[in-house]
């Protein structure tokens, strides 16, 4: 009896912590497609007829695209294959 009521409360404990980590997954997308959306806002507000691109804006990109597998979709002002090439380019530069 004390046995079964033991797997009983693992059971339940387990499926708590895997709620918990489905909602923390859940918000570190958000959190990191927010922030991607708001880099590129800011890259649009800039005064040109077409938005110019900084060292810091690519390395922005080439950092998200290691620690977001979503980049490719939230990506508008650029092509991801450019930020692939920017990768490659920084580590033959390196």
């Amino acid at each position: 009896m004390i046995l079964a009521s033991m797997e009983i409360l693992l059971v339940v404990v387990a499926v708590q912590v895997l709620n918990t980590l489905v909602l923390v997954w859940s918000r570190r997308t958000l959190l990191i497609s927010n922030l991607v959306l708001r880099q590129q806002l800011i890259v649009f507000k800039r005064k040109r007829p077409r938005p110019a691109l900084r060292d810091r804006d690519r390395l922005f990109w080439s950092l998200i695209s290691r620690v977001w597998k979503d980049w490719r979709s939230a990506l508008v002002i650029v092509k991801p294959d450019t930020v692939i090439r920017w990768q490659k380019k920084r580590f033959r530069d390196f």
